[in-house]
């Protein structure tokens, strides 16, 4: 069992595995009204002068600005198996096929939904891997518990944003929200609205934090 706070223990090897959990909603991007997260974060990382590495490393960028999900995922994906262990390659990789999870997702074409479970497991297990090989980055656990709260893993995903929020010397915005989506997702919606308060002292007019608070309080 990996130990990535003080108080709380996270086992990552567990983690992929499909949520129990009833699922009231799934949070993307705060559509049909649901709540929103904050994006995840790409991470930069050397190629130490490497042509061909940095010319796959300007690629996987390029595409991820261009919201091109699946050529980012190529990039991040050919330098995950040459960089091998790199943490912050394979948090990209993990980002883009999270991306193209969430387009999926929201796509009307009935042949684009087949394969969102496999994605969203596929950057799991990603992100999975960057936490693991490097426990000290804390922005890939925040990336690893977006992914989980987006594909339902809601309970999973709120012992990794607590993890989160306890690794961050000061308190962290998109943590307290994907905390609080998390909470709300479980139907502890008193909770999730005190940590929305919470980050609603620090930034008092963030549209993401007021709107989330706004559904939370409806509901």
């Amino acid at each position: 069992q990996a130990v990535l706070g003080s108080e709380i223990e996270v086992n990552l090897d567990d983690i992929h595995e499909p949520s129990s959990q009833s699922e009231i909603f799934n949070p993307v991007d705060g559509q049909n009204g649901e709540p929103e997260l904050f994006p995840a974060q790409a991470l930069d990382f050397e190629v130490d002068g490497d042509s061909g590495l940095l010319n796959l490393q300007n690629q996987g960028f390029e595409a991820l600005a261009n919201s091109n999900w699946e050529g980012a995922a190529r990039a991040f994906r050919t330098l995950a198996s040459e960089m091998q262990g790199d943490a912050c390659v394979l948090n990209n990789y993990g980002l883009a096929l999270l991306q193209n999870a969430i387009s999926m997702q929201k796509s009307n074409d009935e042949w684009a939904n087949v394969g969102v479970d496999s994605q969203f497991e596929a950057s799991i297990m990603a992100l999975r891997q960057a936490a693991k090989a490097n426990p000290d980055q804390s922005l890939i656990l925040y990336n690893l518990a977006t992914a989980l709260v987006s594909s339902g893993r809601n309970d999973k995903a709120l012992r990794i944003f607590e993890v989160f929020l306890e690794r961050n010397a000061e308190p962290s915005l998109a943590g307290l929200n994907g905390k609080a989506v998390s909470l709300a997702a479980l139907g502890r919606f008193d909770e999730a609205s005190k940590a929305l308060n919470k980050a609603i002292l620090i930034d008092k007019n963030n549209p993401i934090l007021v709107s989330n608070l706004t559904r939370f309080s409806t509901i």
